[in-house]
């Protein structure tokens, strides 16, 4: 539902429908499974909708150090999310309410300015599917939310530090969602190669190129031939 925008239709208590209510955000998830492996588990296939609108990255810097790419805090990885962790529950909200109040401050000003910053990350990604540009336009938007606090003095990063983080972060969701073509045209692909690993031997008839002596049984149930002189397999449809 979050990922959806809207609520759920409710009746009241006349038994008029309710306003639904809706939003916009952006919300993350520490799940130690994907969503893909929550719906493997109900022996669902995962749709194009469900790996848009929950765009999985790694919790795994490839460091040693879990989720961080470098220890400017402590000197292990379990050190500094405990150093992370003691400190949020002491100043949790405060970037927060600056935030706000800096982009509440000159609305047009902000707006404009996140605009320009979300298209000059696009455009380092102009090669991108339509599914992949618009996952890219979410990170773009997180991008440019970090150099606008960063300008307000409100993270304490180097210009350019967030849109860098956000960077690695889409490259990590584009190496899992595949740089090449549609979900769709992806699933249809795998689709195929399980088939023939399934029943490559059992349900396509051999053939030849030449002719062969080679006497073959007949298939039951064939599902096309296989070209053994190739390798090629090819289907009845």
């Amino acid at each position: 539902m979050l990922a959806n925008g809207v609520s759920k239709s409710r009746r009241s208590a006349s038994g008029d429908n309710q306003k639904s209510h809706t939003w916009r955000l952006i919300f993350l998830s520490n799940g130690e499974q994907s969503i893909k492996q929550h719906v493997a588990y109900e022996s669902k296939g995962v749709t194009a909708g469900i790996e848009i609108r929950v765009a999985h990255i790694e919790a795994d810097a490839g460091t040693g150090n879990g989720v961080f790419d470098s220890l400017v805090m402590a000197d292990s990885g379990s050190e500094q999310a405990d150093k992370i962790k003691e400190l949020a529950s002491k100043y949790h909200g405060t970037a927060g309410i600056a935030w706000l109040n800096y982009v509440t401050a000159n609305k047009v000003e902000t707006t404009a300015k996140a605009k320009s910053l979300i298209k000059g990350f696009m455009l380092q990604y102009d090669d991108l599917s339509s599914q992949a540009h618009r996952v890219a336009k979410r990170f773009a938007l997180v991008a440019a939310a970090g150099e606008m606090a960063t300008q307000a003095g409100i993270t304490g990063w180097q210009t350019g530090q967030a849109t860098a983080a956000v960077k690695v972060c889409f490259s990590n969701w584009l190496d899992n969602y595949g740089h090449d073509g549609e979900h769709e045209e992806r699933q249809i692909i795998n689709n195929v190669k399980a088939f023939i690993e399934r029943h490559g031997s059992s349900r396509f008839q051999p053939c030849y190129n030449k002719g062969s002596t080679i006497f073959e049984d007949k298939i039951s149930n064939c599902a096309g031939y296989h070209n053994r002189d190739t390798n090629d397999f090819y289907f009845f449809y």
